[in-house]
């Protein structure tokens, strides 16, 4: 179990799966990278684009109210600054 600073708990399992092989069908795939979405293979199958990561960047305007506050007041606090980055980070991993 883990506790994050953003006042967040995770708990990891771990379990043990047997993958099988895939036959080679000798099947081509067209990739299609572009603006809307990441990739497009011509199979119909998209990966979208990283517009959450952008509007995560967004959200570090929470930079400019904290340094209005009292420094360690509970309102510096509940500014949210640990749920920006924690947000940030998982969007990084996703996108790994």
């Amino acid at each position: 179990m883990k506790l994050t600073p953003s006042g967040r708990a995770y708990v990891s399992f771990v379990a043990e799966y047997q993958l099988h092989e895939l036959e080679n069908k000798g099947e081509v795939v067209a990739l299609d990278i572009g603006v809307e979405e990441l990739l497009v293979t011509s199979d119909g199958e998209y990966s979208p684009n990283l517009r959450p990561y952008e509007r995560a960047l967004l959200e570090f305007r929470v930079h400019r109210s904290l340094s209005r506050k009292h420094f360690l007041s509970e309102d510096w606090f509940k500014a949210g600054l640990a749920r920006a980055y924690e947000r940030l980070r998982n969007l990084r991993k996703d996108c790994r």
